[in-house]
């Protein structure tokens, strides 16, 4: 096969993008038969691919069968240039880009895991004011009544020891005082709603404020009379019954920095990771097929298409 340089306009070009992985890159096919054309198979400076090929030149694909494995490090840009094996030769030729490995996802996952960075959330309490039974106080988690001794809650306190700076919770609470009357918030470590004056809470807003407050999240859990557990979560939790008029008989409060939420998602997927698969360049899990073609009369004029 003659491939002695041709000139630029009957070599077609195709980028193809590749994601962080190990790839197979194929020459499946050419109509050009024994006269199929030869890729050149480049990627960019600093692109953080590598392309194996068993010869020690720049790697290419010479015909039906040769293939190149494929190292991504990060999302980029892999170059195929398709070029006649002489002057009105054609440029049809496809290619298989399949993925062998999902190894470097995982080992991505991992990395950003373990450089989150690690918030301090302190230790919070929960304070409340129960009908007969005055104050109790309860560590993050743990239940104020709630569905195993639900007793109507008349006033809460959040209480944060070691609290960062940049963040706190506020709690707005509403009463039913012989009517529904709402009540001034209250940052940690403020009282809110009564002692004393069967005023339960009826609807009940915890919500994160500060410049850093993005950095954390809520887990809290609110039990109101003759209503199953309302389980809500985020930089706000707010809750109140079927009416309206219900009272709070258990609440449960917890909190965590997104760091510690992203973690956890990171686990989680590198957990439900299967076995390599294919990848497509449109569908991520299928083969990819790349046609670069089209047989020259007079002139060769090069084309692109990418078919499945």
């Amino acid at each position: 096969m003659d491939m002695s340089p041709l000139t630029e306009q009957v070599t077609s070009a195709r980028a193809v993008r590749v994601t962080p992985g190990l790839f197979v890159l194929r020459y499946v096919s050419s109509k050009a038969g024994l006269h199929a054309p030869y890729i050149r198979v480049t990627t960019p400076p600093g692109s953080g691919v590598d392309v194996i090929s068993p010869g020690d030149g720049e790697p290419r694909l010479v015909s039906p069968g040769d293939g190149v494995v494929v190292r991504a490090t990060r999302d980029a840009l892999l170059n195929l240039a398709v070029t006649p094996s002489h002057a009105t030769g054609s440029c049809d030729a496809e290619l298989v880009l399949e993925r062998v490995s999902t190894t470097m996802r995982v080992d991505e996952s991992r990395s950003r895991q373990a450089d989150a960075p690690t918030l301090s959330t302190g230790e919070i309490e929960l304070l409340a004011h129960v009908a007969r039974r005055g104050d109790l106080t309860v560590k993050s988690g743990e239940w104020i009544c709630g569905p195993q001794l639900p007793m109507a809650i008349e006033g809460v306190q959040i209480r944060w020891n070691g609290k960062p700076q940049g963040v706190d919770i506020v709690a707005r609470a509403t009463i039913n005082a012989r009517g529904l009357r709402q009540l001034a918030e209250q940052p940690a470590g403020g009282f809110i709603g009564t002692r004393g004056k069967a005023a339960p809470i009826t609807a009940l807003t915890l919500a994160l404020a500060g410049p850093d407050a993005e950095n954390y999240s809520l887990s809290c859990d609110a039990l109101f009379l003759g209503m199953p557990v309302i389980s809500m979560s985020g930089r706000t939790c707010a809750f109140t019954g079927a009416t309206g008029w219900e009272p709070l008989v258990g609440l449960r409060v917890s909190m965590a920095s997104s760091a510690d939420g992203a973690r956890h998602a990171a686990k989680t997927l590198s957990g439900r990771m299967t076995a390599p698969q294919p990848q497509s360049l449109a569908a991520p899990e299928q083969p990819s097929r790349v046609r670069v073609f089209r047989s020259a009369r007079a002139q060769p004029a090069p084309a692109l298409l990418l078919t499945k």
